[in-house]
């Protein structure tokens, strides 16, 4: 898993445990990894990622709390 650029410590956090969790009921073969490197921020008018990701990565990005 990747997540974005300005991803905070604690959403980082909650993003590991959320692997944590998962890998526990997932088989040894599909077991899922952090990657420590950020993808550049999502380009908002095109929606593409100015990094490109590998198959088989999963990218995760927060999205702004609407009030």
């Amino acid at each position: 898993m990747r997540y974005v650029a300005g991803t905070t410590a604690g959403q980082i956090d909650e993003i590991v445990r959320a692997v944590h969790l998962l890998n526990a009921n997932l088989p040894r073969d599909f077991q899922l990894t952090v990657d420590p490197t950020p993808v550049s921020a999502t380009d908002d008018t095109t929606g593409d990622s100015h990094d490109t990701l590998e198959q088989g990565q999963i990218l995760v990005e927060y999205d702004h709390a609407e009030d």
